[in-house]
This record gives structure tokens, C-alpha cells and sequence, in this order.
């Protein structure tokens, strides 16, 4: 999968800059008509000056993905799973995943990306129940398990939101511990340690 970059040059300007009078004369200013005004052809960012932004030198920063997706429309970078992606998560994943209470209403924006980084990274592919379960551990999450017909499933209660994040959050590579207080904590970013 190629990844595309996305460079966006930056200027400062005022508003009355994206729609200019055409002053032909000094009728068309008081009177006006259709050629009045000219159309700015440039794509335009308006950053307001309460939005948690900072421009850095070349880069501008956003405190939030929050607030970045508001204003750049960030969907496309962070795809969701459709209901189809899902029905074919769920069916596919029986021999290691035991689902309970699977309804629509439980599955939120954030557990239908989830679900989609861990398709497109093929983690219940690559990986083993013990293996996902032993790596859980070294990180110090509990990851729910039930026992069918002596198997060992990992069990997914969609009702159960926050242990359903916690378990998605791990799949989708998602949480860490963090260096000194080894204190787990869950990540958006999917860009490698340099």
C-alpha cells in the first residue's frame, strides 16, 4: 500500500484577499455589478485564532486530532470498517474470537476504525490466541478469554464498551507502556519510532 504526502504551503493573508473588489472605476464601487467581484482560485485554510494550532517554522501543529479533523477532514487517512467489513471480521474470526451482543448501536466510530487497522494489518492472520495473549501480558492488559469446546477464544461483549476498546486498542497496536513509570497508555499514531 503506498502512502501519499500531502504538502500544504502556508501564507499569511487577510479575508478580504480571497474575494477582491475589481475597482474599474469609481461607478462599479458604489453601484457594482456582476464583475464586481473576482473568484480566488486557490484552496484555502482559514485557521481561526482560537483553534489549538501552532505554525512552526514549516510544519503546523494541532494540539488535537480533534480539532485537525475538523478543519483538514482527515477521513480518508483513517478509514472506518463498513457493516460488511465487520460481518466479515466476525464470521472470519470465529475459530479465535467469541462475540457477544452484536448490534450496530455498540459499534461506535472508534471501534469501527479500530476494527479496520487491525484488518488492514492482518494481526488475527499473523497471530495466534497465545501469542496475542502472551504479548497482552508482557504489557501488563487482560484481555478476556472463554474456553469453547477446549479452545481458547478471545471474547469480544460489544456491550461491554470499555473492556471491547481496551482489547481493540491492543489488536490495532495501539497502546504502550511509556518508558520510566511504566504507566499503559493508548496511542492514534502510526508513525514508527525514528
Amino acid at each position: 500500500m503506498s502512502k501519499t504526502q500531502t504538502i500544504i504551503i502556508f501564507k499569511r493573508f487577510y479575508k478580504n484577499f480571497i474575494i477582491t473588489r475589481e475597482r474599474k472605476n469609481f461607478v462599479d464601487l458604489i453601484l457594482g455589478d456582476r464583475n464586481t467581484y473576482r473568484h480566488f482560485d486557490n484552496t484555502i485554510l482559514s485557521i481561526p485564532s482560537d483553534a489549538d494550532a501552532v505554525y512552526d517554522g514549516s510544519k503546523l501543529i494541532f494540539k488535537s486530532f480533534k480539532i485537525t479533523n475538523e478543519m483538514l477532514g482527515l477521513s480518508q487517512y483513517y478509514r472506518e470498517a463498513s457493516d460488511g467489513n465487520i460481518n466479515h471480521f466476525i464470521t472470519s474470526n470465529q475459530n479465535c474470537m467469541k462475540f457477544e451482543n452484536y448490534e450496530s448501536k455498540y459499534i461506535s466510530t472508534k471501534i469501527r476504525k479500530l476494527i479496520a487497522i487491525i484488518i488492514d494489518d492482518e494481526i488475527m492472520n499473523k497471530y495466534s490466541v497465545q501469542e496475542i495473549l502472551d504479548c497482552a501480558n508482557k504489557q501488563g492488559i487482560t484481555i478476556e478469554t472463554v474456553d469453547c469446546k477446549g479452545v481458547k477464544k478471545i471474547k469480544v461483549d460489544m456491550a461491554q464498551k470499555d473492556s471491547t476498546l481496551v482489547c481493540f486498542n491492543f489488536l490495532a497496536q495501539n497502546t504502550f507502556k511509556t518508558t520510566f513509570s511504566q504507566e499503559l497508555q493508548v496511542t492514534n499514531s502510526r508513525r514508527k519510532l525514528q
